[in-house]
Order: structure tokens, then sequence, then C-alpha cells
């Protein structure tokens, strides 16, 4: 599942033909890290479904740049989106005020899908 919390710098999101990609950068113990998934689609649900799911991470053992590693999923994702023949969306937490601003924005996304669960 994405990560998605205070410690997010950016989403990226490229529709495929048979499926979709989606990345996001955040900083875990003041080092960038990278997570990852490509998804196969096998039917039409949100939740539940059986769609096929890679997930991928990458985090640094020793030093990493930031600015290097978002540019490297920018251009990650530009190829991506080039195969699919369609846009990149791409989302960065320093383009709003806090988290929830962000939040909120991303949650606008046409491919986003949220099930709230209710606790007891």
């Amino acid at each position: 599942m994405l990560k998605l919390d205070e410690n997010v710098v950016g989403i990226w999101y490229v529709q495929l033909p048979e499926g979709d990609w989606l990345a996001s950068v955040f900083m875990e113990d003041d080092k960038p890290c990278l997570e990852y998934r490509f998804r196969y689609y096998v039917d039409d649900k949100s939740f539940d479904s059986a769609d096929e799911k890679n997930w991928y991470r990458m985090q640094p053992t020793g030093p990493a740049d930031l600015n290097k590693l978002v540019e490297t999923v920018r251009v990650i994702a530009g190829l991506t989106a080039a195969r699919g023949k369609s846009e990149v969306y791409e989302l960065m937490m320093e383009n709003f005020d806090n988290f929830d601003a962000f939040a909120k924005e991303f949650q606008k996304a046409e491919f986003v899908s949220i099930q709230e669960e209710r606790l007891h």
C-alpha cells in the first residue's frame, strides 16, 4: 500500500493500457526512499480486486540525494508514460502548506479510490 503521511515528498501515477504505475518518494530515517508498483488489471474492482500488483522499495544504505532521486523518478515516470501513450500525474509536497492540503489534493485525482473503515 502507498505510504502517505507527513514524510511524503511526491507521488507519481501513470495509466497504462493494461494497468497502471504508482510511485512515492518519502523520507525515512532522514533518507529519501522510493516505493513503486505496477498494477495489472484483471477486473474492474477498486477494492478486493484480483489485480496483480508488484511492489518495489528502494532505501539507500549510505548517503543519498533527494533531488537526484526525484529527478530519476521523473525520468522513469516519463518513460513509462511514453510506453503507455499517456500522461504523468505528479503531486509534490513542496507545493502545499501542509500535509492535509497535499492529501486533499491527492484525493481529488481521478484514479484515487478511497475506502473508509469504521473503527470500533
